[in-house]
C-alpha cells in the first residue's frame, strides 16, 4: 500500500508538471498572439493612414496639373486667335492686289470691295482697338500692314500674358497646400521605410505566419514607393510653381514696357 501512495504521488506530480508546463506554453503562445494581433494592426493603421496621405496627394497634384491644362488651352486659343487675325488680313492683301493689277474681273471687283469691307468688320472686332479701315474709292486702309501685324502680335502678348498671370495666381493659392503636403509625406515615407525596415528584419519563422508576412511586407513596400514618387513629384511641382509665377510676373513687365515704349513713340 506505501508503494502504490508513493506510485500514486509521483505520478500525480508529474501530471501537474505537465499541465503546468502546458498552461506555460498556452500563456506564451497566447501572449506572443496578442503581440502579433496588436502589431499587425498597428500597421494596418498606419498604412491606411498612409494610403489617405497618397489620395491626398494625388487630389493635389491632379488640381495642379487642371492648373496647367487650363493654362495650355488659353495660350493655344491665343495664338489660334492670332492666327485667325493673320489669315483675315492676308485676304484682305490678296483681294486688294487683284483688284489692284486686274486679276479679278472688272464686273467682280464690288464683290470684292464688299468682301473686304467684310473682312475688315470682323478684324476689328477681333482685335481689339484696331480701328482699321477700308476706302473702295482708292482701294486702300488706312493703317499699314506693318502696323496691323504688329497689333495682332500685341494682342496676342496681352492675352498670353493674362494667361499666365491666371495661371500664376491659382498656382500661389495651391503653393502652401503643396508645401503643406510635401512636409506631411516626407513625415509619412520616414515612418514608412522604417517600418518596412522592421518588417523585413522581424520575420519569425516559428511564430508568423509567412503568407500573411509576406503580404504585410508587399502592402507596405508599394505604400512606401508611392510615397516616395509623389515626394520626388511634389517637389518638382514647388519648384515649378515657384519657376512659373516668376515667368508670369517677368511676362506681364515686358508687355507693360513694350506697351509704354509704343505709346511714347506713338
Amino acid at each position: 500500500i506505501e508503494a502504490l501512495g508513493k506510485t500514486l504521488t509521483t505520478t500525480t506530480g508529474i501530471v501537474g508538471i505537465i499541465i503546468a508546463a502546458v498552461a506555460a506554453i498556452i500563456g506564451v503562445v497566447d501572449a506572443l498572439s496578442n503581440s502579433i494581433d496588436g502589431w499587425q494592426k498597428k500597421l494596418e493603421d498606419s498604412n491606411a493612414k498612409a494610403q489617405e496621405q497618397i489620395q491626398t496627394n494625388e487630389s493635389l497634384l491632379e488640381s495642379l496639373r487642371s492648373i496647367d491644362t487650363e493654362y495650355e488651352k488659353n495660350i493655344a486659343q491665343a495664338d489660334n486667335a492670332a492666327t485667325s487675325s493673320q489669315n483675315l488680313l492676308d485676304r484682305i492683301i490678296e483681294l486688294q492686289a487683284g483688284i489692284q493689277n486686274g486679276t479679278i474681273a472688272t464686273e467682280d471687283q464690288a464683290a470684292a470691295q464688299r468682301e473686304i469691307s467684310q473682312v475688315t468688320t470682323q478684324l476689328n472686332s477681333d482685335v481689339e482697338n484696331l480701328g482699321l479701315k477700308y476706302d473702295e474709292t482708292t482701294n486702300s486702309l488706312n493703317m499699314s500692314t506693318d502696323a496691323v501685324e504688329k497689333a495682332i502680335d500685341k494682342q496676342k502678348e496681352y492675352q498670353q500674358a493674362i494667361a499666365g498671370m491666371e495661371q500664376a495666381v491659382r498656382l500661389a493659392e495651391m503653393q502652401q497646400d503643396a508645401e503643406d503636403e510635401l512636409y506631411m509625406t516626407k513625415s509619412q515615407l520616414a515612418d514608412k521605410q522604417k517600418e518596412l525596415t522592421d518588417l523585413q528584419n522581424a520575420i519569425n519563422w516559428s511564430a508568423v505566419d509567412i503568407w500573411d508576412w509576406a503580404k504585410a511586407v508587399k502592402k507596405t513596400t508599394d505604400i512606401t514607393e508611392g510615397l516616395a514618387e509623389q515626394q520626388g513629384e511634389l517637389d518638382g511641382e514647388l519648384g515649378s510653381i515657384k519657376q512659373r509665377i516668376q515667368e508670369a510676373l517677368n511676362g506681364m513687365a515686358k508687355y507693360i514696357r513694350e506697351v509704354e515704349t509704343s505709346q511714347e513713340i506713338s
